[in-house]
Parts: C-alpha cells; sequence; structure tokens
C-alpha cells in the first residue's frame, strides 16, 4: 500500500485547505490516476481531506511500483 501526504495551510478555514491549495491537490489526484491505472498494476483506494493534510491511498502490486509512485509525488508537487 502506498500512501502520499500532502500538507497545506489551513488557517481561517476550519481544517480544510484554501480554494487555491484544494484545486492543486485535485490536479495531483487526477494526475496519479492517469500515471497509475489500474493497467501499471496500481488500484486507487481513496483519499482524505481534513485537519491539515490531503491523505490519497493507492495499492501497488510491487515495491518498485510503490517507489515510483512517490518518487514522481516528490518530483511534481509544490503547494507553497
Amino acid at each position: 500500500m502506498a500512501v502520499i501526504t500532502f500538507k497545506y495551510d489551513e488557517r481561517n478555514n476550519s481544517g480544510m485547505p484554501n480554494e487555491s491549495d484544494y484545486q492543486r491537490l485535485n490536479e495531483i489526484e487526477e494526475s496519479k490516476m492517469q500515471q497509475l491505472s489500474d493497467e501499471k498494476g496500481y488500484l486507487y483506494i481513496g483519499r482524505e481531506t481534513a485537519t491539515t493534510k490531503e491523505i490519497i491511498i493507492l495499492l501497488a502490486k510491487t515495491f518498485a511500483n510503490r517507489r515510483k509512485c512517490f518518487l514522481k509525488s516528490n518530483k511534481t508537487t509544490n503547494l507553497e
């Protein structure tokens, strides 16, 4: 299982991301879904957004696939 966690600034927003961060998180999730398809050995489980964190949960057939998932996320993600 691969769990990707993104942190965001939730000040004055009751624990939820502001509009621009929320849009960016959606873009990241959509991009991951395209890159990490069922045919490539991934299964999207879901996401949780609350209290300064966005969590995306994926299953991967092999350790190498999970590692690729994290490396690509680190290179393409910036919420600041």
